[in-house]
């Protein structure tokens, strides 16, 4: 199965169905904060080829047995497309408001859980970034270890709500910061210096 040509964006349902193959090792929440870890790595983000090691390194596994890679390399196209995107309008790939709240924390732990690896992974360092960026990082550590199954009621909902936008925005920020880096590197290098 593949992903529609026409979506614009990720839906939690299809990318469930269509990534079927490479759960449980690899949720579709995994997958998406795993890749936007490793673009709030270096800005960029890894290609083709190099996302498929990502995920190896991530996941420790064949990428599902030897089924078809190109679902993954599709998500990873859709993906940073949406971070790309002027209106900022950048989506967590979670399950919908209707599904259980436990099923919505798990999944969101998972993200941060993924980002933080791929952040790892891909050599992303806090040297330069901004305090808030930085917090941000920490905080992620700390809901991907929150337990799922210890929150429920009203005020939970709203506190998921609430945390699941955090994180949403805490991406953009650190991605603005990875940029803004690079470019006070740049800035600072010595005209003189030659080229490599």
């Amino acid at each position: 199965m593949e992903f529609q040509d026409t979506a614009t964006h990720l839906d939690w349902e299809e990318a469930s169905t269509v990534l079927a193959a490479f759960e449980p090792w690899c949720s579709p929440a995994e997958l998406q904060g795993l890749l936007c870890g490793a673009v709030c790595a270096d800005g960029r983000g890894p290609t083709d080829d190099g996302w498929l090691e990502l995920i190896h390194a991530h996941g420790g596994d064949d990428l599902g047995g030897g089924a078809d890679v190109a679902p993954l390399l599709e998500f990873r196209a859709r993906v940073l497309a949406s971070l790309v995107d002027d209106t900022l309008a950048f989506p967590l790939l979670l399950p919908d408001d209707d599904a259980a709240l436990s099923l919505r924390l798990e999944s969101l732990g998972l993200w941060c859980g993924g980002f933080l690896s791929g952040f790892g992974l891909s050599g992303g360092t806090t040297d330069g970034l901004d305090e808030d960026a930085v917090s941000a990082l920490e905080d992620m550590a700390a809901i991907a270890d929150v337990d799922p199954e210890s929150e429920s009621g009203e005020a939970a909902e709203g506190q998921y709500l609430e945390v699941s936008e955090y994180v949403r925005m805490g991406v953009l920020m650190l991605l603005a910061s990875v940029h803004a880096r690079a470019v006070d590197a740049l800035a600072d290098r010595d005209p003189e210096a030659p080229e490599h």
